[in-house]
């Protein structure tokens, strides 16, 4: 008789446990986050591939990413999460060659896979009497108040960047960024450098910066 109780007191304990714990075994397990990929090709005017082209890619919750078209114009950003999503690109090679932003809304994709595909345009050409208008800057160019110092280091880095040296350049560069911290044209052009050695990390950087 004091077995069959025990055995029963061992019975009812387990069907309470199996009660209570059945429910937190009914919620169901939060969905994981779900990421995509931005790929696509980028075009010259004559619509062959364009390669080494920096294409850049921005969403509104701050992600800022770079990447650099291969020989084929290809391009491609992973593990991107749900978003919308603004992609631009610009040659390295001829910066007044670039494109529209394209836009990639994630909630628009059937699979995980988006294509952007970007055509490279060069500027219209300038008026015949553009030669006898004076020289504008920007509002922003013009308040910055660069020091003499810094001025000089980003000129000779535009010099050295256009004689081929871009390790020389990037030096002057830095130096004019050291001697300003805000000097917004020395970081855009550090990190075109940049993206050309394939310092993406830091190219992004100074982007951001810029």
């Amino acid at each position: 008789m004091r077995f069959r109780l025990t055995r029963f007191a061992f019975t009812s304990l387990v069907c309470f446990a199996c009660h209570i714990t059945s429910p937190a075994q009914q919620r169901e397990a939060p969905k994981p986050t779900r990421y995509f990929t931005v790929e696509g090709r980028v075009s010259l005017p004559d619509e062959r591939g364009a390669a080494n082209v920096r294409v850049s890619l921005t969403g509104r919750d701050g992600i800022n990413r770079v990447a650099v078209t291969s020989d084929s114009g290809r391009f491609e950003f992973r593990e991107l999460p749900p978003g919308k999503y603004s992609v631009a690109a610009v040659s390295l090679n001829d910066s007044s060659l670039a494109s529209g932003a394209s836009e990639a809304d994630t909630s628009n994709a059937g699979t995980g896979r988006m294509t952007v595909n970007l055509s490279l345009r060069a500027p219209a050409a300038a008026p015949r009497d553009a030669a006898h208008r004076p020289a504008t800057v920007s509002v922003a160019e013009a308040t910055q108040k660069v020091p003499k110092q810094a001025r000089q280091a980003f000129e000779r880095g535009l010099k050295l960047k256009r004689q081929g040296r871009p390790d020389e350049a990037l030096l002057s560069l830095t130096r004019a960024v050291e001697s300003f911290p805000d000097y917004f044209q020395a970081l855009s052009e550090r990190g075109d450098l940049r993206v050309a050695r394939r310092e993406l990390g830091a190219a992004a950087a100074d982007f951001e910066r810029a």
